[in-house]
């Protein structure tokens, strides 16, 4: 459903992660049209693909050596099914589970920037300023505003009058807001979250 947003809102974008083992199951399924989809949306600019592990592990749990061939194989997938329009440039972690050993892994790796949950920060609320970004040993972090993501994932539907309306309420005017939730809750797990 979220494609279908994008299609009908040429201005609209979004930051996209899809695990290969997903791009594959799609295929698998064969769901060729929202592969096409897909891959027409980011080469219209809709899209930004960031780099992910192929099976979503736990990186922090894996060794070095496989932490890069989950990353190498996602690529590999991705770029086999989406082509030249698939150029990320940032890398997000699966469950946004990472350390330090992984964060330096996907700096060498070539990768300009991660997105981590706020509490990655310094493992409590609040302490993230959300009108700048912030760097460990010069890649860029960007972290969720978590309160605001979970808003749009909770089980209580919220209409998006109501949404805004807490956005204005919690956002000053410098600040800018990234949010950062599972793609399934629009209209698969909670039918009609898409509007």
């Amino acid at each position: 459903k979220i494609i279908g947003i994008l299609k009908k809102n040429s201005r609209a974008k979004i930051v996209l992660n899809i695990q290969g083992c997903l791009t594959e199951r799609l295929d698998w399924y064969n769901e060729k049209k929202l592969i096409k989809d897909i891959k027409s949306l980011a080469e219209n600019g809709q899209i930004e693909f960031v780099e992910t592990a192929k099976f979503h592990p736990i990186l922090p749990f894996l060794p070095e050596k496989e932490i890069k061939r989950q990353i190498e194989l996602n690529h590999q997938t991705n770029k086999y099914y989406f082509g030249k329009a698939y150029q990320p440039k940032g890398f997000f972690f699966p469950e946004m589970a990472c350390d330090k050993k992984s964060i330096r892994l996907i700096k060498q790796l070539g990768y300009k920037w991660i997105i981590l949950d706020e509490f990655s920060h310094q493992g409590k609320f609040g302490q993230v300023k959300f009108d700048r970004t912030y760097q460990f040993e010069g890649l860029k972090i960007i972290f969720r505003n978590r309160k605001l993501s979970f808003l749009l994932a909770s089980q209580k539907a919220i209409s998006s009058k109501k949404y805004l309306q807490i956005l204005k309420n919690n956002l000053e005017s410098n600040q800018f807001l990234v949010t950062a939730n599972d793609g399934e809750i629009f209209g698969h797990r909670y039918h009609g979250r898409e509007k």
